[in-house]
């Protein structure tokens, strides 16, 4: 079933007030296709929303576990733009990252 939509206007054309009708028709057709433009823009709307809720915020812990570490030889290095300084044969307290590797290139042993 068609509905008709009539609408008025008025206009001031050289100081002359002119009402303007328009009417439009409107068809289960086209009120069936306006329907469905307006539920996918409510969903896409719901899905910009469902992605905003879903971001996480990843937070990194920047404090670092103290090892002792004893030296098997002397060694000066450079780590995360700090300097570390081992002595031969001393037990030094290091960061747990800078523990392993130490260890790993085989100039401190891991002792606690």
């Amino acid at each position: 079933m068609a509905k008709v939509k009539k609408s008025e206007e008025v206009v001031v054309v050289d100081n002359a007030v002119v009402v303007q009708e328009t009417a439009e028709v409107i068809t289960e057709e086209t009120a069936q296709v306006v329907s469905e433009v307006v539920q996918e823009v409510v969903l896409e709307e719901a899905a910009i929303e469902e992605v905003q809720k879903v971001e996480e915020v990843v937070l990194v812990s920047s404090v670092s576990k103290m090892v002792t570490v004893k030296a098997l030889e002397s060694h000066t290095c450079i780590v995360a733009q700090k300097e570390y300084s081992i002595t031969k044969g001393k037990e030094h307290k290091v960061p747990e990252d800078v523990a392993y590797i130490l260890a790993g290139s085989l100039k401190a042993v891991i002792t606690k």
